[in-house]
């Protein structure tokens, strides 16, 4: 009653109304806190946490909102308006964010890696090698895969496993330098890509894949037998050197691509692993490109 009587007072002096500490508007900066998403692999698990931080920040958001809205209330309808257009966007944000957050199956990405090193976590059969041609490197705050061949093929794989009904897109960031001179990846002479992003799928003895590449010359959609193995199956990507220099990002449907590439002769196929190439052992020249974040996901 006091608070109501000074409110009263002040109205009839002509002084300003009392600063109300606690406005609708404070729900959208205490979400500030519950919206850092951690950097690194996400799991379906770090989903569910996403989730739980959304759940507690929408609870601290309405909470907020309950005090600020009754008393603003008695302040004029001009706060009143505002109450709708508040409580349709917070509806909107409850509908949408649990499946944004829930839709990353991982990220391999290579912001923890020390630059200068090769990356974590990624291996090769020619470990005397793998470091010679891939390092991360640090531009612009931002850590990277770098590759440099001259004249040598070393392949390096992190083992990941995944369903491709499940988690069907494959997204990926990469920057072509040096493009291998005279290269032509249908032929075993020329089999040299500046990048290349495998996925490894199932076999014995000799596993299957797809190898996404970036191409010199064959166009954008051709699709073959590696010259190598007829198990490999490359699908070019991007094509030419006018995007040379520049991040480029990627994405692909691998389980429709696994169909379209394989048959249908397989109903529940699987990845087990991501591969990357950057090669010029056969026209013993010299190619160089960058490999960003790499990301598989539901859609």
């Amino acid at each position: 009653m006091r608070e109501v009587r000074r409110a009263e007072r002040r109205e009839r002096m002509g002084e300003p109304a009392e600063t109300i500490q606690s406005s609708p508007f404070s729900f959208w900066f205490s979400l500030r806190e519950f919206a850092a998403i951690p950097k690194g692999n996400q799991t379906r698990e770090s989903g569910n946490s996403m989730r739980e931080w959304y759940g507690a920040g929408m609870a601290q958001g309405m909470a907020s909102c309950r005090m600020g809205c009754s008393k603003s209330l008695g302040r004029g309808k001009k706060h009143y308006i505002l109450i709708p257009l508040f409580l349709l966007i917070s509806a909107l944000i409850l509908l949408e964010a649990p499946a944004l957050f829930a839709q990353s199956l991982f990220t391999l990405n290579f912001a923890n890696d020390e630059a200068g090193k090769f990356p974590a976590g990624w291996s090769s059969r020619d470990k005397e090698n793998m470091g010679k041609v891939y390092s991360v490197r640090a531009e612009d705050g931002h850590r990277f895969l770098h590759a440099d061949a001259q004249g040598i093929s070393v392949q390096i794989g992190l083992e990941k496993a995944w369903g491709l009904g499940e988690f069907p897109i494959l997204r990926w960031r990469w920057r072509a330098r040096v493009f291998p001179e005279g290269s032509n990846e249908r032929e075993k002479s020329g089999n040299d890509s500046v990048l290349s992003v495998y996925v490894l799928l199932g076999g014995w003895p000799v596993p299957s894949s797809m190898k996404y590449i970036w191409s010199d010359n064959l166009p954008v959609g051709t699709k073959f037998d590696s010259p190598h193995s007829s198990k490999t199956k490359v699908f070019v990507v991007r094509s030419g050197r006018s995007l040379a220099g520049k991040w480029v990002t990627e994405e692909r449907n691998i389980l429709a691509d696994h169909r379209r590439l394989f048959g249908e002769g397989e109903k529940n196929p699987s990845a087990r692993g991501i591969l990357l190439l950057t090669d010029s052992d056969n026209t013993m020249t010299r190619a160089a490109g960058d490999y960003g974040e790499i990301t598989v996901a539901a859609k």
